[in-house]
C-alpha cells in the first residue's frame, strides 16, 4: 500500500458519517477499540496488498475454500443486492476517494488486512475490475485487533461449527 497520510479519529468518524448514517461496522462498534486507539492512515491500495485481504464474515461463504480472502471471491451468484447493484452502476472505488474502504490490521507488513468497511464494494470493486491497485483505503492498525470476533480466523470457527 502507498501511505499518503496518517490522520486522526475524527478523520476517519466523518468519513464513517459519510457513508454509514445508521452505525454499521465502524471502529469501536461490535466489539472493536474506539478509533482512538489505532494509528490511523489515509492509504491507495497496490496490487501486492491484495493476498493479505480478508472479508468479513458474511462474505465468507462467497470465497473459494471459504478462506474468506478478496482474491478468491467466486464471480457466480448468491451476492446480496447491494454488490450486484454496484456491479452494474460500474462503480470503480479508484475514481471515488469518498468510498475509501476501512481495513483493520495488527501490522500491515505481515498480517491481514481485513475488510471492516467496505466489504460490499471492494467485492464489486475486484469481480467487475479485477484489481484493487488504486482503490482508497483507511488502513487502521491494532494490536489486538485479532481477537474481533469478525476477523477471517473467527469466521472460519463459526463456519465450521
Amino acid at each position: 500500500m502507498q501511505f499518503l497520510e496518517q490522520v486522526d479519529a475524527s478523520a476517519l468518524r466523518k468519513h464513517e458519517d459519510s457513508l454509514n448514517p445508521v452505525p454499521n461496522v465502524r471502529l469501536g462498534s461490535y466489539g472493536m477499540p474506539p478509533p482512538e486507539q489505532f494509528e490511523l492512515w489515509r492509504v491507495t491500495l497496490e496490487e501486492r496488498d491484495l493476498d493479505k485481504m480478508f472479508v468479513l464474515f458474511d462474505f465468507v461463504e462467497h470465497t473459494i475454500g471459504l478462506h474468506g480472502k478478496l482474491s478468491g471471491i467466486r464471480p457466480s451468484g448468491g451476492f446480496k443486492e447491494r454488490v450486484e447493484k454496484k456491479i452494474q452502476q460500474n462503480l470503480d472505488l479508484r475514481l471515488s476517494p469518498k468510498l475509501a474502504v476501512v481495513i483493520v490490521t495488527v501490522d500491515w507488513k505481515e498480517w491481514p488486512l481485513i475488510l471492516a468497511d467496505g466489504n460490499h464494494r471492494a467485492t464489486a470493486q475486484y469481480l467487475k475490475h479485477g484489481t484493487i491497485t488504486g482503490v482508497p483505503a483507511f488502513v487502521c492498525k491494532h494490536p489486538n485487533i485479532c481477537f474481533w470476533t469478525n476477523t477471517p480466523i473467527e469466521s472460519r470457527k463459526r463456519l465450521a461449527l
